[in-house]
């Protein structure tokens, strides 16, 4: 499986600014790695377990301490699901979906599925927007709201 970092020193330079982004966030969280048949994808939580769940999807080249940073505070009402995006520089793994069928909408499904994730709130953020938008277009059946801001990749053309 191909990586996105063209070396190991930069993966190693990025992950580090990765930890160092979410210490700065200073709220409690913990990491879980769902296994997925795009590659293994790395998911931050925080918030309480008896929140309602939000997922939050970060933008293009990004990762989900960035998505929280922006999102800041959330983790007050919500349980949120920070994740990884695969084949982006994060902690997460694999290929990169086709961007052209239901691959990210099936990446997605199957996350929530293996966190039995029921009734969340979506927040997709550029490219994480349109990965939202995806997994409504594949099956919107756990998704109760989504909210995409602004989303990349849904409109071609000249804008």
């Amino acid at each position: 499986m191909e990586s996105f970092f063209s070396s190991s020193s930069a993966k190693n330079i990025i992950l580090e600014m990765y930890y160092n982004k979410l210490d700065e966030l200073s709220i409690k969280y913990e990491f879980q790695k769902i296994e997925t048949s795009y590659g293994n994808t790395n998911i931050i939580i925080t918030g309480e377990k008896n929140n309602p769940p939000l997922v939050l999807i970060h933008g293009s080249n990004g990762c989900a301490p960035i998505a929280l940073e922006a999102m800041l505070g959330l983790e007050k009402k919500f349980r949120v699901y920070a994740i990884d995006v695969i084949a982006q520089p994060n902690l997460s793994e694999g290929i990169r979906p086709n961007m052209k069928d239901h691959s990210y909408g099936k990446w997605m499904f199957e996350i929530l599925a293996r966190l039995n994730i029921q009734d969340a709130i979506m927040v997709g953020i550029s490219f994480g927007g349109f990965i939202t938008w995806k997994t409504l277009v594949f099956d919107s059946q756990r998704i109760s709201k989504a909210f995409l801001i602004v989303p990349a990749g849904i409109v071609n053309g000249n804008p």
